[in-house]
């Protein structure tokens, strides 16, 4: 049961992404840990319960909590789930498995879920350096677009796609991502979202052609070509025996601290679907597989 002194794991499922009604939430638990782990000794709310605290008195609350951008879900007998915004009670079966078990480990308390807008909310909140960077960020977007009168939906195209963009460099930025990751998902982005295909540009882009070999990154389907390895799934699984992912109950794969060093998670899109896939570093995954002895020239 989850309480104020153990650290949850990265395989516990209050740590894990549940997706209800189309919308990806992360519970108090996992934000209140990386709160923690951003702040170290510092940190002003190191207790659980006065984290809630603190998300509850986020401005606007009950309206974050009718958009269902943030939720309050309550265990009831006979294996209900309740709203503390509706009465309306709902069988457990009718939600993702993972919830049950996330209410399990939570000794069937009280669970509070957010999606990325009301996180955004909630770094207005917190005192460590990132979520004032983020909060900055937030608000200097939002001065921008108060003082530009043309709405994003009345862009021209390309118009959109600049400043996309630019949001993207700036996010990248304070992020410290590498420039040439930064454009590469960048330029997916804006193509999905507005039709405009800057690959061209891409290609021929100083940052693209001074990527050092050591500096590239692949997913595993393309590790497992570079590599000389069957397919990905066998790049997986021995990413998962030198410990540096894990495998969720979702299915998918997140990179355990040690690997957080060498990866970074790469968005995909497809069919009205949405995820993540890792990228890794080639140099570094291949120095790692020699030293166990994974690389396929090492087979005997």
């Amino acid at each position: 049961m989850a309480d104020d002194h153990n650290k949850l794991g990265p395989q516990n499922p209050l740590m894990q992404m549940v997706q209800i009604n189309e919308k990806r939430y992360y519970s108090s638990f996992r934000h209140h840990q990386d709160y923690l782990e951003r702040s170290e000794v510092h940190a002003k709310y190191r207790l659980h319960r006065d984290f809630i605290r603190l998300i509850r008195s986020i401005d606007a609350w009950d309206i974050y909590l009718e958009s269902s951008e943030a939720v309050e879900l309550i265990w009831t007998s006979g294996g209900k789930v309740s709203n503390a915004k509706s009465a309306l009670l709902r069988n457990i079966n009718e939600f993702p498995p993972l919830l049950r078990l996330m209410f399990k480990a939570n000794g069937y308390r009280p669970l509070i879920l957010l999606t990325a807008t009301a996180q955004l909310a909630l770094f207005e909140r917190l005192d460590d350096t990132l979520s004032q960077q983020v909060s900055v960020a937030k608000n200097t977007q939002v001065a921008r677009e108060q003082q530009d009168s043309r709405k994003p939906s009345s862009l021209f195209p390309v118009e959109a796609a600049a400043r996309q963009l630019k949001s993207y460099l700036e996010i990248g930025a304070i992020l410290e991502t590498p420039l040439h990751i930064i454009q590469q998902i960048a330029v997916r982005e804006i193509k999905r979202d507005t039709g405009i295909d800057l690959t061209p540009m891409l290609i021929s882009a100083p940052a693209q052609q001074g990527v050092k070999e050591e500096h590239m990154m692949l997913e595993p389907t393309d590790l497992a070509k570079k590599l000389g390895y069957k397919d990905g799934h066998v790049v997986n699984i021995l990413l998962a025996k030198v410990s540096w992912q894990i495998r969720l109950v979702s299915g998918e794969w997140e990179a355990t601290p040690s690997g957080k060093l060498y990866s970074i998670p790469n968005p995909w899109f497809k069919d009205r679907k949405s995820g993540y896939n890792l990228k890794w570093k080639i140099e570094e995954v291949r120095n790692v597989f020699r030293n166990h002895g994974f690389l396929p020239e090492q087979q005997g």
